[in-house]
């Protein structure tokens, strides 16, 4: 396994801001290193989980920022401001307001869940701090961006909830459940018409079209209660339907933190996950997690 490099001054760009806002990183507390190994995959290692997410932040954005960057113009309908054949998706996109969504998001995770929260936090300053190498010249600026010549923009803490709420509009049935919903209810109340309008299949057909962009596909996932397996144990299992594309939807990447006392197993010394993830946001989307406890 290769050294990608160590994260020593890394500690130093994020210790600044206020440390009492709960939107600022308070900085590494201590350095964390990103090593690479022979199939690319990134390890990240870390004191505590808030570390490894901002080293983990800083290696998305260093192998994936063009792919970052257009998922989140996707997100809040500026893709065609870089892709100008992109508008009709920009205002179907901006309908749905997924900045406002993201926000709710934001708020009531940060009020629930602040552990959780506070590790988006450290992931977004990960981010910005390989951005602000690219802005400032000490790296180079990536392939899509010189391209397409626009240079990348820093990142709030909105934007992974809102990035998120978009995969989730894209992966649910909820515009479905929402049209028979409303359907079903017409008709309870006896206001649904005896027929339907006679281009009601074609216009059906055209809004499905017009939604494919936007609606690729959906997941699933099962669960097995332990009275039905041999040994008793429950079983859970997840198919991500997920299209294949070039740079892929997702990242692998492995992570191991040590911490006397684990904010989410407060027995537990360290972890170490082995997972699939969106380059877009710091979530797992797959694989798993192992915990060494007392």
């Amino acid at each position: 396994m290769r050294p990608l490099r160590l994260l020593v001054p890394l500690a130093l760009l994020a210790c600044t801001g206020d440390s009492a806002d709960p939107n600022v990183f308070r900085g590494l507390s201590e350095p964390a290193q990103i090593r690479r190994d022979d199939f690319g995959v990134v390890h990240v290692t870390g004191a505590t989980a808030a570390d490894v997410y901002y080293a983990s932040g800083y290696a998305q954005a260093t192998d994936r920022l063009f792919q970052m960057d257009q998922m989140r113009r996707r997100a809040y309908g500026r893709r065609a401001e870089v892709l100008p054949d992109r508008v009709g998706d920009d205002l179907l996109v901006r309908h749905f307001d997924m900045r406002r969504l993201g926000t709710e998001a934001a708020e009531r995770v940060r009020t629930e869940h602040p552990e959780t929260h506070r590790l988006v936090v450290a992931w977004v300053a990960g981010v910005n701090a390989r951005i602000d190498e690219i802005l400032e010249g000490r790296a180079p600026l990536p392939y899509g961006f010189q391209l397409f010549d626009y240079a990348p923009e820093r990142w709030d803490t909105i934007d992974p909830y809102a990035v998120g709420k978009l995969i989730l509009f894209n992966n649910a049935n909820q515009l479905e459940f929402d049209l028979l919903a409303t359907v079903r209810t017409t008709r309870a109340a006896n206001r649904l018409p005896t027929a339907l309008p006679s281009d009601a299949r074609e216009r059906l057909a055209r809004f499905s079209e017009r939604m494919r962009d936007l609606r690729p596909g959906a997941s699933n996932n099962w669960a097995i209660d332990g009275r039905h397996t041999r040994d008793g144990r429950p079983l859970i299992a997840g198919d991500p339907h997920q299209p294949l594309a070039s740079p892929a939807v997702a990242t692998t990447a492995r992570s191991t933190w040590r911490a006397s006392r684990s904010w989410a197993r407060p027995r537990c010394s360290s972890a170490t996950t082995a997972t699939s993830r969106g380059p877009q946001r710091p979530r797992i989307r797959t694989g798993w997690i192992w915990w060494r406890c007392a």
